[in-house]
Formats: C-alpha cells, structure tokens, sequence
C-alpha cells in the first residue's frame, strides 16, 4: 500500500502546478457531478412531495374554516330559534294555566252517563206533572 502512495505522491510531483490543481479539484468536481445527477431528482421530489402536502393542509385548514364559520352561524341561528321557541313555550303555557282554571270552573257542567240518565227521568216526570 505504501508503494502505490509514493507512486502517486512522485506522480503529482512531477505535475505542473496547474494540472496538480486540476488533479484537486476533479474529485471535487466529480463528487459534486453525481451528487447532483443522483441526489438531486430523489431531494426534488421530496421537495415536491412536501410541498404537496403543505398545499394539501392548507386547503383542509380552509375547508375547516369555512365548515367552523358556517356551524357559528348556523348555531347563532339555532340558538335564535330556541329562545324563540321559549317564549312562545311561556305564553303556551300561560294559555293553558288559564284554561284549566277555566275547566275547573265550568266542571261542574260535565255532562255525563249517569247524570244524563237522572236528568233525563227527572225531566219525564216534569213532563207528566204538566199533563
């Protein structure tokens, strides 16, 4: 191993000063040639691939949003309507207070079976007194 690095160390000593530092920066180059050649489409399409992603949350982010902003108005209309329905649910039940008071008044005016029965065979007998 240590004669094919003499060999290279007397090989570039024999360079110019120009070609050494071509012989520098061919590797570089190289290295920088397939890093580019390789590495290059695999880091765009992760690029790419992010950036479809984070065009794809915002869009979600928008879309929910929206639905967020409709379900506020949709509730503040909701919520609306219920205090609506309360009220028209006190005034029903203030309706209804009022007339059971009104059926307890007039309850004695039932008319049922039995009582029409004895209503019925008292009237007759008046019936036959005016004969």
């Amino acid at each position: 191993m240590k004669t094919i690095l003499d060999q290279l160390d007397n090989f570039f000593e024999q360079q110019k000063e120009t070609e050494q530092k071509v012989f520098f920066f061919l590797p570089i180059l190289l290295f920088g040639f397939l890093s580019y050649y390789f590495l290059y489409p695999i880091t765009d399409e992760n690029l790419n691939n992010a950036l479809r992603t984070q065009q794809n949350l915002a869009n979600n982010i928008n879309s929910v949003k929206t639905e967020n902003q409709n379900l506020r108005v949709s509730n503040t209309s909701l919520t609306n309507q219920i205090k609506q329905k309360n009220k028209e649910l006190v005034v029903l039940n203030k309706q209804k207070v009022e007339v059971d008071n009104l059926i307890k008044k007039l309850s004695f005016l039932k008319f049922d079976i039995k009582n029409g029965q004895n209503f019925i065979m008292i009237f007759q007998k008046f019936l036959r007194n005016l004969d």
